[in-house]
């Protein structure tokens, strides 16, 4: 029996006997190195022809009889089984390839949404605590201006009211010495009432503008806040995250699927 084998080389297709160190023939295509190989191996007392894909694993293997008359027909046979051979293998790789792709996407896309979630719930919570902080200073600043304020009115009120008794008394007195004295004391009177009014009305006022800028403060760092943790603006942004993931992930499974496709066409179209 002498048996040849159809191997790719580095410039085409050699037909080569085992243990043999040179090859019994070579080709440019594959096509050509079984016609050769057919022919050899009919000429040389009969045997098989193993044909190799261009990955080096048997696609065919094809017995040929010793003397065979039609050996074009024998080898576009053998050509025919190891392309078809070659096909199946490219399609079965190209499964492979899919599926891998297509469970490294699911992976990514999950790791994308897992980020994406982390991205959402981090500021929300940070936004919940910077709130809760900020009302409880205000809370404590509004406390301590009221405080401040019941202080001064209190105090504004007392001397207040010393100062109006302080006035009537001496006003009862001058009654009392005469009509005269009297009516000029009640002029006085109406004077220190009016004096004592506005002296409340100033001491009120600014013991209520730190009150007012307290209140001023709290209203912009709760705006700020409110505007940080809009669940539209944070859901934005969760939403940005995973659609670059998702679209980053397609894409790489896009280009690989690409460039499966052109591999599995070249084999398909050329040489097993």
């Amino acid at each position: 029996m002498s048996d040849r084998h159809v191997v790719p080389a580095n410039n085409g297709w050699h037909v080569e006997k085992e243990d043999a160190q040179r090859p019994s023939a070579k080709a440019g295509t594959q096509a050509e190195a079984i016609r050769r190989a057919v022919e050899i191996v009919a000429n040389d007392g009969g045997g098989q022809v193993v044909i190799h894909g261009s990955d080096g694993q048997v696609r065919e293997t094809r017995t040929v009889d010793s003397g065979a008359e039609n050996t074009t027909a024998e080898a576009a046979k053998a050509t025919a089984a190891a392309a078809a051979a070659g096909a199946g293998a490219t399609a079965r790789s190209v499964a492979d390839e899919a599926t891998r792709i297509a469970t490294d996407a699911a992976d990514d896309a999950g790791e994308a949404v897992g980020r994406a979630r982390d991205t959402v719930a981090d500021p929300a919570d940070r936004a919940g605590r910077a709130l809760r902080d900020a009302a409880d200073r205000a809370g404590e600043a509004l406390d301590d201006a009221t405080d401040r304020a019941g202080e001064a009115f209190d105090d504004a009120t007392d001397r207040a009211g010393e100062a109006w008794e302080e006035t009537t008394d001496r006003a009862g007195e001058a009654l009392r010495d005469g009509a005269a004295s009297g009516e000029r004391w009640g002029r006085q009177l109406d004077t220190t009432a009016a004096r004592t009014a506005r002296q409340v009305r100033d001491v009120t006022e600014r013991a209520a503008r730190p009150l007012d800028t307290s209140t001023e403060r709290l209203l912009d760092a709760v705006l700020r806040l409110a505007r940080a943790a809009n669940p539209v603006r944070v859901a934005g942004r969760a939403v940005e995250v995973g659609a670059r993931a998702t679209l980053g992930t397609v894409g790489a499974v896009s280009s690989r699927g690409a460039r499966t496709a052109r591999r599995s066409a070249d084999v398909l179209a050329g040489d097993r």
